[in-house]
This record gives C-alpha cells, structure tokens and sequence, in this order.
C-alpha cells in the first residue's frame, strides 16, 4: 500500500503588523489587477508556467476587496 505525502500550503498572504488604510488597499487592488491582466496576457500566449498563478491572483484580489468591504462599516460609525 503505498502512502502518499501531505503537501502544506503556505499562505502567501501578507498580515502587515499595522491596519492598512483604505488607499492603501485602493493601491494593492489594482496592483494585483494589473498584475493579474498581465498574468492572463501571458497565458494565452502560452509564457506562463505556473498556470494557476492567475487563479491565486484573482483570489488574492478578493481578499483585498473584502477587506475593503469590512472596513466600511466601520467608518460609517
């Protein structure tokens, strides 16, 4: 029976010791935007190798986006 290795992924998320400020993370969004357009770019012209990098990408934004999203209603109070 053969055993198979447990691979650990490491966040590649960066948790910055200070909050970020809203243009902060304004400025992070569309680095990774343009980060990810390049990325698909490259893709189709097949220079990419890792091809789940924009996958990764895209996520990433997200987490930005919602960390956006979370701190609006707190500036609302």
């Amino acid at each position: 029976m053969a055993t198979t290795k447990k691979v650990v992924k490491k966040s590649t998320v960066d948790k910055p010791s200070k909050p970020l400020t809203k243009a902060d993370i304004l400025k992070k969004v569309n680095d990774l935007r343009e980060e990810a357009a390049v990325l698909k770019r490259n893709m189709h012209m097949g220079d990419v190798q890792n091809v789940r990098a924009y996958k990764y990408k895209r996520k990433e934004i997200a987490r930005a986006l919602t960390q956006l999203n979370n701190m609006k209603p707190q500036e609302e109070k």
